[in-house]
Protein backbone atom coordinates (compact mmCIF):
# COMPACT_ATOMS: atom_id res chain seq x y z
CA UNK A 1 0.00 0.00 0.00
CA UNK A 2 1.42 3.39 -1.04
CA UNK A 3 0.07 6.58 0.53
CA UNK A 4 1.21 10.14 1.20
CA UNK A 5 2.89 10.75 4.54
CA UNK A 6 0.40 13.49 5.57
CA UNK A 7 -2.54 11.04 5.48
CA UNK A 8 -3.33 9.06 8.62
CA UNK A 9 -3.42 5.42 7.48
CA UNK A 10 -4.45 2.79 10.04
CA UNK A 11 -4.43 -0.90 9.04
CA UNK A 12 -6.77 -3.24 10.89
CA UNK A 13 -7.89 -6.86 10.74
CA UNK A 14 -11.40 -7.73 9.57
CA UNK A 15 -11.07 -11.49 10.01
CA UNK A 16 -9.65 -14.46 8.13
CA UNK A 17 -11.43 -15.77 5.03
CA UNK A 18 -10.08 -18.87 3.24
CA UNK A 19 -11.60 -18.18 -0.18
CA UNK A 20 -10.06 -14.77 -0.89
CA UNK A 21 -7.15 -12.56 0.18
CA UNK A 22 -7.94 -9.34 2.01
CA UNK A 23 -6.17 -6.11 2.94
CA UNK A 24 -8.12 -3.67 5.14
CA UNK A 25 -7.19 -0.21 6.38
CA UNK A 26 -8.84 2.97 7.57
CA UNK A 27 -8.23 6.56 6.45
CA UNK A 28 -8.91 9.11 9.18
CA UNK A 29 -11.14 11.95 7.96
CA UNK A 30 -14.17 13.90 9.13
CA UNK A 31 -15.93 10.54 8.67
CA UNK A 32 -13.52 7.56 8.75
CA UNK A 33 -13.26 5.70 5.43
CA UNK A 34 -12.84 1.93 5.35
CA UNK A 35 -10.82 0.67 2.39
CA UNK A 36 -10.59 -2.99 1.38
CA UNK A 37 -8.48 -4.60 -1.34
CA UNK A 38 -9.60 -8.12 -2.31
CA UNK A 39 -8.10 -10.80 -4.51
CA UNK A 40 -10.18 -13.88 -5.33
CA UNK A 41 -8.37 -16.74 -7.07
CA UNK A 42 -9.92 -17.94 -10.37
CA UNK A 43 -12.44 -20.75 -10.33
CA UNK A 44 -16.02 -21.33 -9.28
CA UNK A 45 -16.58 -21.37 -5.54
CA UNK A 46 -19.99 -20.81 -3.95
CA UNK A 47 -18.40 -20.42 -0.50
CA UNK A 48 -16.91 -17.11 -1.66
CA UNK A 49 -20.34 -15.47 -1.52
CA UNK A 50 -20.83 -16.71 2.05
CA UNK A 51 -17.45 -15.38 3.20
CA UNK A 52 -17.94 -12.10 1.35
CA UNK A 53 -21.35 -11.64 2.99
CA UNK A 54 -19.83 -12.24 6.43
CA UNK A 55 -17.17 -9.62 5.69
CA UNK A 56 -19.71 -7.01 4.63
CA UNK A 57 -21.92 -7.77 7.65
CA UNK A 58 -19.01 -7.10 10.01
CA UNK A 59 -17.93 -3.87 8.27
CA UNK A 60 -21.04 -2.05 7.02
CA UNK A 61 -22.47 -1.26 10.47
CA UNK A 62 -19.12 0.23 11.60
CA UNK A 63 -18.41 2.63 8.72
CA UNK A 64 -20.53 5.09 6.80
CA UNK A 65 -17.98 5.34 3.97
CA UNK A 66 -16.48 2.25 2.34
CA UNK A 67 -14.30 1.59 -0.71
CA UNK A 68 -13.86 -2.01 -1.94
CA UNK A 69 -11.57 -2.68 -4.88
CA UNK A 70 -9.79 -5.69 -6.26
CA UNK A 71 -9.56 -8.57 -8.70
CA UNK A 72 -12.64 -10.70 -8.10
CA UNK A 73 -12.22 -12.99 -11.13
CA UNK A 74 -15.99 -13.02 -11.67
CA UNK A 75 -17.39 -12.43 -15.16
CA UNK A 76 -19.94 -9.79 -14.29
CA UNK A 77 -20.12 -8.84 -17.98
CA UNK A 78 -21.75 -12.24 -18.63
CA UNK A 79 -25.48 -11.94 -17.76
CA UNK A 80 -25.85 -15.74 -17.72
CA UNK A 81 -23.10 -16.32 -15.14
CA UNK A 82 -24.83 -17.56 -11.98
CA UNK A 83 -21.91 -16.64 -9.68
CA UNK A 84 -21.87 -13.09 -11.08
CA UNK A 85 -25.65 -12.74 -10.58
CA UNK A 86 -25.47 -13.95 -6.97
CA UNK A 87 -22.43 -11.73 -6.30
CA UNK A 88 -24.07 -8.57 -7.64
CA UNK A 89 -27.29 -9.31 -5.72
CA UNK A 90 -25.23 -9.60 -2.54
CA UNK A 91 -23.52 -6.25 -3.09
CA UNK A 92 -26.86 -4.64 -3.97
CA UNK A 93 -28.37 -5.89 -0.70
CA UNK A 94 -25.66 -4.01 1.21
CA UNK A 95 -26.31 -0.86 -0.84
CA UNK A 96 -22.89 -0.96 -2.53
CA UNK A 97 -22.46 0.75 -5.89
CA UNK A 98 -20.23 -0.72 -8.64
CA UNK A 99 -18.43 1.81 -10.85
CA UNK A 100 -16.37 -0.18 -13.39
CA UNK A 101 -17.76 -0.88 -16.85
CA UNK A 102 -15.95 -2.37 -19.80
CA UNK A 103 -13.24 -5.02 -20.07
CA UNK A 104 -10.42 -4.91 -17.54
CA UNK A 105 -8.67 -8.13 -18.61
CA UNK A 106 -6.65 -8.98 -21.70
CA UNK A 107 -9.30 -11.53 -22.72
CA UNK A 108 -12.08 -8.93 -22.69
CA UNK A 109 -13.85 -9.68 -19.37
CA UNK A 110 -14.67 -7.32 -16.49
CA UNK A 111 -12.85 -8.84 -13.54
CA UNK A 112 -11.50 -5.82 -11.60
CA UNK A 113 -14.22 -3.97 -9.72
CA UNK A 114 -14.62 -0.94 -7.47
CA UNK A 115 -17.51 -0.72 -4.99
CA UNK A 116 -18.36 2.25 -2.75
CA UNK A 117 -20.76 3.07 0.03
CA UNK A 118 -21.45 6.70 0.95
CA UNK A 119 -18.89 8.00 -1.57
CA UNK A 120 -18.95 9.20 -5.16
CA UNK A 121 -16.08 8.59 -7.57
CA UNK A 122 -14.85 11.10 -10.13
CA UNK A 123 -12.79 10.67 -13.31
CA UNK A 124 -12.74 6.89 -13.20
CA UNK A 125 -10.77 5.54 -16.13
CA UNK A 126 -8.59 2.57 -17.07
CA UNK A 127 -4.99 2.91 -18.19
CA UNK A 128 -3.01 0.65 -20.50
CA UNK A 129 -2.27 -2.89 -19.46
CA UNK A 130 0.49 -3.17 -16.88
CA UNK A 131 0.05 -6.96 -16.78
CA UNK A 132 -2.85 -9.02 -18.05
CA UNK A 133 -5.12 -6.56 -16.15
CA UNK A 134 -5.75 -2.87 -16.68
CA UNK A 135 -5.06 -0.28 -14.00
CA UNK A 136 -8.21 1.42 -12.66
CA UNK A 137 -7.70 5.06 -11.56
CA UNK A 138 -10.30 7.25 -9.88
CA UNK A 139 -10.65 10.32 -7.65
CA UNK A 140 -12.80 10.83 -4.59
CA UNK A 141 -13.17 13.58 -1.97
CA UNK A 142 -12.28 12.40 1.54
CA UNK A 143 -11.27 15.44 3.68
CA UNK A 144 -8.53 13.47 5.47
CA UNK A 145 -7.26 14.41 8.90
CA UNK A 146 -3.72 15.55 8.20
CA UNK A 147 -0.86 14.68 10.48
CA UNK A 148 0.66 17.64 12.29
CA UNK A 149 4.33 18.44 12.21
CA UNK A 150 6.08 17.55 15.44
CA UNK A 151 9.18 18.95 17.02
CA UNK A 152 11.42 17.70 19.78
CA UNK A 153 10.85 19.32 23.17
CA UNK A 154 13.37 19.14 26.02
CA UNK A 155 11.98 19.98 29.44
CA UNK A 156 12.67 19.72 33.16
CA UNK A 157 9.99 19.48 35.82
CA UNK A 158 10.61 21.71 38.85
CA UNK A 159 8.66 21.61 42.09
CA UNK A 160 8.78 23.42 45.44
CA UNK A 161 11.67 21.27 46.73
CA UNK A 162 13.82 21.56 43.59
CA UNK A 163 15.64 24.74 44.64
CA UNK A 164 16.48 23.37 48.11
CA UNK A 165 17.70 20.04 46.72
CA UNK A 166 19.79 21.78 44.04
CA UNK A 167 21.39 24.06 46.64
CA UNK A 168 22.34 21.11 48.84
CA UNK A 169 23.78 19.12 45.92
CA UNK A 170 25.68 22.08 44.49
CA UNK A 171 27.18 22.88 47.89
CA UNK A 172 28.43 19.29 48.24
CA UNK A 173 29.87 19.20 44.71
CA UNK A 174 31.43 22.67 44.59
CA UNK A 175 33.34 22.58 47.86
CA UNK A 176 36.16 24.67 46.37
CA UNK A 177 36.29 26.95 43.35
CA UNK A 178 39.40 26.16 41.27
CA UNK A 179 41.38 28.91 39.61
CA UNK A 180 41.34 28.84 35.80
CA UNK A 181 43.54 30.91 33.56
CA UNK A 182 41.01 30.73 30.71
CA UNK A 183 37.53 32.20 31.18
CA UNK A 184 36.05 29.49 28.94
CA UNK A 185 37.31 26.79 31.30
CA UNK A 186 35.61 28.55 34.22
CA UNK A 187 32.28 28.73 32.37
CA UNK A 188 32.47 25.09 31.28
CA UNK A 189 33.29 23.99 34.85
CA UNK A 190 30.31 25.93 36.22
CA UNK A 191 27.96 24.61 33.52
CA UNK A 192 29.03 21.02 34.20
CA UNK A 193 28.33 21.41 37.91
CA UNK A 194 24.91 22.92 37.30
CA UNK A 195 24.02 20.25 34.74
CA UNK A 196 25.08 17.44 37.08
CA UNK A 197 22.99 18.82 39.94
CA UNK A 198 20.00 19.51 37.70
CA UNK A 199 20.08 16.00 36.24
CA UNK A 200 19.64 14.61 39.76
CA UNK A 201 17.02 17.15 40.87
CA UNK A 202 15.03 17.58 37.64
CA UNK A 203 16.17 15.13 34.93
CA UNK A 204 15.76 16.36 31.39
CA UNK A 205 12.93 14.69 29.47
CA UNK A 206 12.57 14.54 25.70
CA UNK A 207 9.28 14.18 23.85
CA UNK A 208 7.73 14.88 20.46
CA UNK A 209 5.10 17.61 20.58
CA UNK A 210 2.85 18.78 17.73
CA UNK A 211 3.26 22.27 16.37
CA UNK A 212 0.03 23.83 17.62
CA UNK A 213 -1.45 26.89 16.00
CA UNK A 214 -2.20 29.42 18.76
CA UNK A 215 -5.86 30.13 19.49
CA UNK A 216 -6.16 33.79 20.50
CA UNK A 217 -9.69 33.31 21.84
CA UNK A 218 -8.48 30.99 24.63
CA UNK A 219 -8.69 33.21 27.72
CA UNK A 220 -7.93 32.80 31.42
CA UNK A 221 -11.43 31.54 32.20
CA UNK A 222 -11.09 28.72 29.65
CA UNK A 223 -7.66 27.77 31.02
CA UNK A 224 -9.08 27.54 34.55
CA UNK A 225 -12.08 25.50 33.40
CA UNK A 226 -9.82 23.18 31.42
CA UNK A 227 -7.77 22.62 34.57
CA UNK A 228 -10.95 21.66 36.44
CA UNK A 229 -11.82 19.18 33.68
CA UNK A 230 -8.43 17.50 34.00
CA UNK A 231 -8.81 17.27 37.77
CA UNK A 232 -12.29 15.76 37.37
CA UNK A 233 -10.95 13.25 34.84
CA UNK A 234 -8.15 12.16 37.17
CA UNK A 235 -10.64 11.83 40.04
CA UNK A 236 -12.96 9.64 37.94
CA UNK A 237 -10.08 7.42 36.74
CA UNK A 238 -9.01 6.95 40.36
CA UNK A 239 -12.43 6.18 41.87
CA UNK A 240 -14.43 4.87 38.85
CA UNK A 241 -17.56 6.25 40.50
CA UNK A 242 -20.50 7.09 38.24
CA UNK A 243 -21.12 10.38 40.02
CA UNK A 244 -17.58 11.51 39.23
CA UNK A 245 -18.07 10.46 35.60
CA UNK A 246 -21.25 12.53 35.33
CA UNK A 247 -19.47 15.50 36.90
CA UNK A 248 -16.61 15.21 34.39
CA UNK A 249 -19.06 15.07 31.46
CA UNK A 250 -20.86 18.18 32.70
CA UNK A 251 -17.57 20.08 32.99
CA UNK A 252 -16.55 19.01 29.48
CA UNK A 253 -19.87 20.21 28.09
CA UNK A 254 -19.42 23.57 29.79
CA UNK A 255 -15.82 23.81 28.53
CA UNK A 256 -16.84 23.13 24.93
CA UNK A 257 -19.55 25.77 25.15
CA UNK A 258 -17.11 28.31 26.63
CA UNK A 259 -14.65 27.69 23.79
CA UNK A 260 -17.41 27.93 21.20
CA UNK A 261 -18.72 31.23 22.60
CA UNK A 262 -15.21 32.71 22.97
CA UNK A 263 -14.31 31.76 19.40
CA UNK A 264 -17.52 33.25 18.01
CA UNK A 265 -16.99 36.45 20.00
CA UNK A 266 -13.37 36.72 18.80
CA UNK A 267 -14.20 36.45 15.11
CA UNK A 268 -17.27 38.67 15.48
CA UNK A 269 -15.17 41.40 17.06
CA UNK A 270 -12.42 40.91 14.46
CA UNK A 271 -14.87 41.31 11.56
CA UNK A 272 -16.71 44.27 13.08
CA UNK A 273 -13.50 46.15 13.83
CA UNK A 274 -12.09 45.61 10.31
CA UNK A 275 -15.10 46.32 8.12
CA UNK A 276 -13.05 48.37 5.68
CA UNK A 277 -10.07 46.01 5.50
CA UNK A 278 -11.07 43.74 2.64
CA UNK A 279 -7.81 41.76 2.67
CA UNK A 280 -8.12 40.85 6.36
CA UNK A 281 -11.81 39.94 5.93
CA UNK A 282 -10.98 37.69 2.98
CA UNK A 283 -8.15 35.97 4.87
CA UNK A 284 -10.35 35.49 7.94
CA UNK A 285 -13.18 34.00 5.89
CA UNK A 286 -10.76 31.75 4.02
CA UNK A 287 -9.27 30.60 7.34
CA UNK A 288 -12.71 29.67 8.66
CA UNK A 289 -13.92 27.89 5.53
CA UNK A 290 -10.62 26.28 4.50
CA UNK A 291 -8.53 25.65 7.61
CA UNK A 292 -4.92 25.00 6.71
CA UNK A 293 -3.06 21.91 7.80
CA UNK A 294 -0.68 22.07 10.72
CA UNK A 295 2.50 23.63 9.47
CA UNK A 296 5.47 25.03 11.23
CA UNK A 297 9.01 25.98 10.57
CA UNK A 298 10.83 22.88 9.30
CA UNK A 299 13.09 20.95 11.64
CA UNK A 300 16.47 22.59 11.78
CA UNK A 301 19.67 20.89 10.73
CA UNK A 302 23.25 21.98 10.16
CA UNK A 303 22.57 22.10 6.41
CA UNK A 304 19.52 24.35 6.90
CA UNK A 305 21.54 26.68 9.14
CA UNK A 306 24.32 26.92 6.55
CA UNK A 307 21.82 27.73 3.79
CA UNK A 308 20.14 30.32 6.02
CA UNK A 309 23.49 31.93 6.85
CA UNK A 310 24.70 31.85 3.24
CA UNK A 311 21.50 33.56 2.09
CA UNK A 312 22.09 36.60 4.29
CA UNK A 313 25.85 36.62 3.67
CA UNK A 314 25.23 36.70 -0.08
CA UNK A 315 22.69 39.52 0.35
CA UNK A 316 25.18 41.59 2.34
CA UNK A 317 27.91 40.94 -0.24
CA UNK A 318 25.53 41.99 -2.99
CA UNK A 319 24.65 45.22 -1.21
CA UNK A 320 28.31 46.04 -0.63
CA UNK A 321 29.15 45.45 -4.28
CA UNK A 322 26.50 47.99 -5.28
CA UNK A 323 28.13 50.76 -3.22
CA UNK A 324 30.89 52.89 -4.66
CA UNK A 325 33.37 53.50 -1.88
CA UNK A 326 34.80 56.56 -3.63
CA UNK A 327 31.49 58.43 -3.44
CA UNK A 328 30.96 57.74 0.27
CA UNK A 329 32.01 60.54 2.63
CA UNK A 330 31.76 59.48 6.26
CA UNK A 331 32.54 61.81 9.13
CA UNK A 332 35.22 60.50 11.44
CA UNK A 333 33.50 59.56 14.69
CA UNK A 334 35.18 60.72 17.88
CA UNK A 335 34.76 59.10 21.25
CA UNK A 336 35.05 61.60 24.13
CA UNK A 337 35.44 58.85 26.76
CA UNK A 338 37.89 56.00 26.56
CA UNK A 339 37.29 52.87 28.66
CA UNK A 340 40.59 51.32 29.63
CA UNK A 341 39.33 48.86 32.22
CA UNK A 342 36.19 47.54 33.96
CA UNK A 343 35.75 47.74 37.69
CA UNK A 344 34.90 44.40 39.34
CA UNK A 345 31.46 44.09 40.93
CA UNK A 346 30.57 42.88 44.41
CA UNK A 347 28.16 40.22 45.61
CA UNK A 348 25.44 42.78 46.51
CA UNK A 349 25.76 44.26 43.00
CA UNK A 350 25.29 40.80 41.50
CA UNK A 351 22.21 40.14 43.67
CA UNK A 352 20.73 43.48 42.66
CA UNK A 353 21.27 42.86 38.93
CA UNK A 354 19.85 39.33 38.92
CA UNK A 355 16.87 40.25 41.12
CA UNK A 356 15.74 42.74 38.45
CA UNK A 357 15.93 40.24 35.57
CA UNK A 358 12.73 39.50 33.68
CA UNK A 359 11.44 35.91 34.19
CA UNK A 360 12.25 34.90 30.62
CA UNK A 361 14.64 32.17 29.53
CA UNK A 362 16.47 31.00 26.43
CA UNK A 363 16.88 27.37 25.28
CA UNK A 364 20.64 27.75 25.73
CA UNK A 365 20.31 28.70 29.43
CA UNK A 366 21.53 26.11 31.91
CA UNK A 367 18.81 27.07 34.42
CA UNK A 368 15.55 29.03 34.00
CA UNK A 369 15.65 32.62 35.27
CA UNK A 370 13.11 32.00 38.03
CA UNK A 371 15.06 28.99 39.30
CA UNK A 372 18.31 30.97 39.06
CA UNK A 373 16.97 33.59 41.45
CA UNK A 374 15.99 30.92 43.97
CA UNK A 375 19.43 29.24 44.04
CA UNK A 376 21.45 32.46 43.69
CA UNK A 377 22.77 32.41 47.32
CA UNK A 378 24.57 29.14 46.55
CA UNK A 379 26.00 29.92 43.10
CA UNK A 380 26.65 33.64 43.63
CA UNK A 381 30.40 33.24 44.30
CA UNK A 382 30.88 31.11 41.19
CA UNK A 383 28.98 33.61 39.06
CA UNK A 384 30.93 36.50 40.56
CA UNK A 385 34.21 34.79 39.74
CA UNK A 386 33.13 34.31 36.11
CA UNK A 387 31.93 37.91 35.77
CA UNK A 388 35.08 39.36 37.33
CA UNK A 389 37.33 37.14 35.24
CA UNK A 390 35.46 38.29 32.15
CA UNK A 391 35.44 42.01 32.97
CA UNK A 392 39.09 42.31 33.93
CA UNK A 393 40.53 41.51 30.47
CA UNK A 394 37.33 42.60 28.67
CA UNK A 395 36.85 39.10 27.24
CA UNK A 396 33.44 37.47 26.70
CA UNK A 397 33.26 33.65 27.08
CA UNK A 398 32.52 31.71 23.93
CA UNK A 399 29.44 30.17 25.56
CA UNK A 400 27.84 33.60 25.97
CA UNK A 401 28.23 34.30 22.26
CA UNK A 402 25.84 31.48 21.32
CA UNK A 403 22.34 32.55 20.30
CA UNK A 404 19.13 30.92 19.10
CA UNK A 405 17.71 32.57 15.96
CA UNK A 406 14.07 31.88 15.09
CA UNK A 407 13.20 33.64 11.83
CA UNK A 408 9.48 34.46 11.48
CA UNK A 409 7.81 32.48 8.71
CA UNK A 410 5.82 34.87 6.50
CA UNK A 411 4.26 32.12 4.38
CA UNK A 412 4.09 28.34 5.00
CA UNK A 413 5.41 27.76 1.47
Amino acid sequence: MVYKNHVIYLPFTAGSFPHFELLTFKIESDTPVCCMVIYRPPGSCSDFITDFSKLLSSIVHKFDKIIIAGDFNIYIDDPSNSLAIEFLNTTFSFNLGQHVSGPTHVHGHTLDLVFTLGLSLNSLHMSDLVSDHKCIIFDTLLHPVLTCHKHTVHSRIFNEQSAARFSALFSNIATTTPEFSDINDSVNWFNDLCSSALDMVAPQKTRLAPVVTPSPWINHSIHCHRRECRQAERRWKKTHLHVHYIHMKELLTMLNQLIKDARAAYFSNLINSNKHNSMLLFNTTNQLLNPAACSGFPATSSCDCDIFLSFFADNISGLRSNFNAENLHLDQATCPILLTEFSPISVPDLFDIISHLHPSSCPTDITPTKFLKEVLPVIALCLLSIVSQSLSPGCIPDYFETACVFPPLKKPT
